[in-house]
């Protein structure tokens, strides 16, 4: 929502950040939203299909969100691309209803138009404390020395 209310405002909106969920962004038009994964040090393209409707047909495993069986990424992406197809594939009810309860869970909610209906929390940098819960949580590898520097410098404009 920030994103597309700062865009709208003719502002440049860059997310940083590993969820695929945000890819549906880029679909949207006059908007200048761009993507960046920051575990992959790249810009996310925009897809050439609806990324909501292919999501939906396909499921989302990380978000528990099961597919229409038989549906991956290759046929999901032929349904999104041939509408003529799509519209035949889901006249199947067992089908249609599995798409449209996925459509509803995926599609991020726009509240542009009430921003007061969201909460931010301007939180305080504590990275002692970071550590040491990282350290109870056994998550050695951000422990090591470097890693530790790297990570705690990302954040060091802010």
């Amino acid at each position: 929502t920030l994103a597309q209310f700062h865009s709208r405002m003719g502002h440049e909106s860059v997310i940083v950040s590993s969820d695929s969920d945000f890819i549906q962004l880029l679909n949207l038009t006059n908007l200048n939203i761009s993507l960046y994964h920051p575990i992959k040090k790249k810009y996310i393209e925009r897809p050439d299909y609806d990324y909501v409707m292919w999501k939906a047909l396909r499921g989302d495993a990380t978000d528990n969100i099961p597919g229409i069986p038989g549906v991956g990424d290759k046929t999901a992406h032929k349904l999104v691309v041939n509408p003529e197809k799509l519209n035949d594939f889901l006249l199947n009810e067992t089908n249609r209803a599995i798409f449209e309860r996925n459509v509803n869970l995926i599609r991020l909610v726009d509240f542009t138009a009430d921003l007061s209906v969201l909460e931010t929390f301007n939180g305080v940098k504590d990275f002692d404390m970071l550590k040491n819960i990282f350290t109870d949580l056994d998550f050695k590898t951000i422990l090591k020395e470097k890693a530790w520097k790297k990570y705690v410098d990302t954040f060091a404009r802010l």
